[in-house]
């Protein structure tokens, strides 16, 4: 029974992360259809502000130190989640004044208002979430994910059945089981936040810290991921359009790999980071390589798969109102890929408490993206944007592993490793921009064809290479 237990509480939360891209996938068709891409822009447009907002109040970094110092195994554990939830409480009320201000005198729009309030509900949710998954709650975990997932794309489902489908009704379900759920989490928690308000945390010089040095790096972080869509609408005519474009791109492709990078996140605060408290950084240092070369290959096969496939896909998922003779699809894609290395690795930064090297790396990273796209975007189009946050990516993953090798004295990578990095960046040049497919069966089995030539290379290549990784990891017990 207990083996049972076991695999649920390990398998349930990759169904749940497998489930939000399938649901997006399969309602992808009629979004795309029934919001104009200028719509759909304008509503991205907004979520980035709304984020950028959030960056500077520091709630993303709150919920990176709740992975950090929220396991209920350290001894701080009670004190840390106290001092946590004050100032939770006090940057929810700024934001909110902030983004009424911002309403009524900056773009004096009501979407403006519902988007940040949502995000805020999102943000506030994700740190509950993240507790839970630091603390190995992995089946609580899951339940929340579906419950929200549920209620967002069951509202997007039933607007679409009635043809009343507009922005606002994307986030919608989301926003009302969010609130809901805070409420309801107040509610059954109402004697330890009297106990809270009456004896006030007063010390917060480790969470300062950690916390300070993580604003510039999640401010970073956003403006290299983010900015270029702000770009495209400042830069191009008609920005609205062609930020509209690059969201739906990078929803599908950008998503795809984050899942991946989610599920590996959603073992490594719980299981890497006590590695650290309770043994040595070689034995943390170890545990990560073993992520790190799991993730490249598991990323890379998708990657792969993607790039070979991804103008038909689109064909399929994709309105034609959003289609574009282009390879901004798989720029995307494996600058997420890159990403996800680069965030891997950066662990070593997060458990060593020692940001500051990591804040560097990507201000410089940051200043260089934002000054290419100023110069590009005018030039060569809204492409440009996602060449150049490839080309970021990459330069933040080769730094932060040579810095991450040279300190902790550990080779991440073998030339295996190396040889599908360099596989899927030859790909990326020669493979041909995008067309336009017609929808028939043909497509279908070329697409499944393709994946199971993919699968069976890489099964044949790397297939070993896995199984002594699981090995290992389960003769050191890191599971």
């Amino acid at each position: 029974m207990n083996t049972i237990k076991r695999k649920i509480a390990f398998l349930l939360p990759t169904l749940t992360y497998l489930l939000a891209p399938l649901l997006s996938i399969l309602l992808l068709p009629q979004i795309t259809a029934m919001i104009s891409p200028g719509q759909y822009g304008e509503y991205n447009y907004y979520l980035i502000i709304t984020n950028l907002i959030l960056m500077f109040l520091i709630i993303p970094s709150i919920n990176t130190a709740s992975s950090r110092f929220l396991n209920k195994s350290f001894l701080d554990y009670e004190e840390d989640k106290a001092k946590i939830s004050v100032l939770l409480i006090i940057v929810s009320l700024v934001f909110l004044i902030i983004l009424f201000l911002f309403s009524f005198f900056i773009t004096h729009s009501i979407l403006f208002i519902f988007v940040g309030f949502s995000l805020l509900l999102i943000n506030l949710i994700n740190i509950r979430k993240t507790i839970l998954r630091t603390n190995g709650d992995t089946v609580i975990f899951s339940y929340l994910n579906i419950a929200t997932l549920l209620f967002q794309y069951g509202f997007i489902f039933a607007a679409i059945v009635l043809d009343k489908l507009n922005v606002y009704l994307l986030i919608s379900g989301a926003l009302i089981f969010n609130a809901a759920y805070i409420l309801y989490y107040i509610y059954t928690n109402k004697h330890s936040f009297i106990k809270l308000f009456s004896n006030l945390p007063k010390d917060y010089s480790k969470l300062k810290k950690f916390i300070l040095p993580g604003i510039g790096i999640s401010i970073y972080g956003l403006l290299l991921s983010q900015s270029d869509r702000l770009m495209i609408k400042w830069l191009i005519e008609d920005g609205e359009k062609y930020v509209g474009i690059f969201s739906v791109n990078y929803a599908v492709y950008a998503q795809s790999i984050e899942i991946i990078i989610a599920l590996f996140f959603l073992y490594i605060p719980n299981i890497l980071y006590p590695i650290y408290e309770s043994k040595k950084l070689s034995s943390f240092l170890t545990a990560l390589k073993l992520f790190l070369k799991l993730y490249i290959i598991v990323a890379g096969f998708v990657v792969i798969f993607l790039i070979f496939n991804y103008a038909k896909i689109n064909a399929l998922i994709f309105h034609e109102s959003y289609f574009l003779q282009s390879k901004i699809s798989i720029y995307i894609l494996s600058g997420q890929f890159c990403f996800g290395m680069y965030r891997i690795i950066t662990n070593y930064y997060a458990v060593t408490n020692n940001l500051k090297n990591l804040n560097r790396i990507l201000m410089l990273t940051t200043i260089i993206n934002i000054l290419s796209n100023l110069i590009l975007i005018p030039i060569i189009g809204f492409e440009a944007a996602a060449i150049t946050t490839l080309a970021s990516y990459f330069f933040l993953f080769v730094i932060s592993y040579l810095k991450v090798t040279k300190a902790g004295k550990v080779k991440l990578l073998d030339k295996q490793d190396f040889f599908l990095l360099i596989l899927i960046l030859v790909l990326l040049i020669f493979i041909k921009p995008a067309e336009n497919y017609e929808i028939n069966l043909k497509l279908f089995i070329e697409i499944f064809s393709s994946f199971c030539l993919i699968f069976i290379a890489f099964c044949l290549i790397y297939g070993k290479k896995m199984m002594k990784i699981f090995k290992e990891i389960k003769s050191r017990r890191i599971i």
